[in-house]
């Protein structure tokens, strides 16, 4: 099978912009939603009907992506979907295993999204469920429609998580596939080292952990193994790099966006089409953007440095500014409304 660069950002994309377009539509008031669902959806097919990493005076550094692909044979293509399939089953998707501590709240808040009436509304405190809720909309989704048919909540609830298992995966495999293609990684062995990689990478804090206990012990303290049980225990005093494994165990919600995003970034490279890879992660994974975001900034000032005011005027595209409009202002305000009733609370 053949994996294109060009295909896999439009399947990066394609996945990023629908969360926020199932978002408008069952939770923003119907004069508000339909222009914004019409202004993203015009984005998205200027989007398509255009080269995606086409070199031009507004792409980052390092071209040469474009035309690029790799050749997997059927074997290796199943051991990838079977390897990413059982990392994510293994990271709690789906509760076919133990999960994590998040995970509490992470199961109460897509149950209501699959047995309330969206907006989700909470009377009995006077508030709504106000949280970057992008990456569980389109297995709620299946969830509800299976409700609306079946009026169980259990049945609703199993096929609902098998959705999102799903929906998980499909987007870890965009990533690692993007990842093989600009990496050239086509052969079995090669694609075995990348997911390794990918499941192993992390910082060392289990290394630090040692450190600090060794100290610890040094001062007359008792060693103490509890942390080894964690991947990236917080031996810096609240600081910590986390694996990607640990990432896809706590905040799924937010490293599987993340992911595709920055992938899709590092392959396009076109400014003129980041609005819409940047703006569905406003309502799905908003500490990444602001990560990604800051990135991008810095590695195009020298671009704005030779450009100037034209820099402007390129990176001001129908895709960009359609993109921002329809995904990104309505989720912010959305996410604001948090923040304000926090504000209040203290009062």
């Amino acid at each position: 099978m053949v994996f294109r660069i060009e295909v896999l950002i439009r399947c990066a994309v394609a996945y990023l912009v629908l969360p926020p377009l199932i978002f408008l539509a069952g939770w923003v008031r119907v004069e508000v939603a339909l222009p914004c669902i019409v202004l993203s959806v015009i984005s998205f097919v200027l989007f398509m009907r255009q080269a995606p990493c086409a070199d031009g005076d507004v792409s980052l550094p390092e071209h040469g992506l474009d035309g690029r692909e790799v050749q997997l044979s059927a074997g290796t293509l199943v051991f990838l979907v079977a390897a990413l399939l059982g990392w994510c089953v293994l990271c709690g998707q789906g509760g076919f295993v133990c999960q994590k501590g998040d995970w509490c709240a992470r199961n109460a808040l897509f149950r209501d999204l699959l047995t309330h009436e969206w907006p989700v509304m909470y009377p009995q405190v006077n508030g709504a469920l106000c949280y970057y809720i992008g990456h569980w909309l389109p297995a709620a989704v299946v969830g509800k429609s299976v409700l609306h048919v079946s009026d169980s909540v259990e049945l609703a609830w199993r096929i609902g998580n098998v959705a999102l298992v799903l929906w998980t995966f499909i987007g870890v495999l965009i990533v690692l596939s993007l990842l093989a293609v600009m990496w050239k990684s086509s052969s079995f062995h090669e694609v075995l080292s990348l997911v390794m990689v990918v499941l192993f990478f992390g910082g060392l804090d289990v290394v630090g952990y040692l450190i600090s206990q060794g100290l610890a012990v040094a001062s007359g303290g008792d060693f103490s193994w509890a942390g080894m049980t964690h991947l990236d225990n917080r031996w810096a005093r609240g600081f910590e790099f986390s694996s990607n494994t640990t990432q896809l165990s706590w905040v799924f919600n937010q490293c599987v966006p993340g992911w595709l995003a920055t992938c899709a970034v590092l392959a396009s490279r076109d400014l003129r089409i980041i609005g819409i890879i940047l703006a569905p992660l406003v309502v799905c994974a908003p500490f990444p953007l602001i990560g990604i975001g800051l990135l991008v900034v810095i590695v195009s000032l020298p671009i704005v440095r030779n450009l100037k005011w034209r820099f402007i005027k390129e990176v001001s595209s129908p895709v960009n500014m359609l993109g921002a409009v329809g995904m990104a202002f309505v989720p912010m305000a959305y996410l604001s409304s948090n923040a304000r009733r926090g504000a209040n609370r203290d009062e």
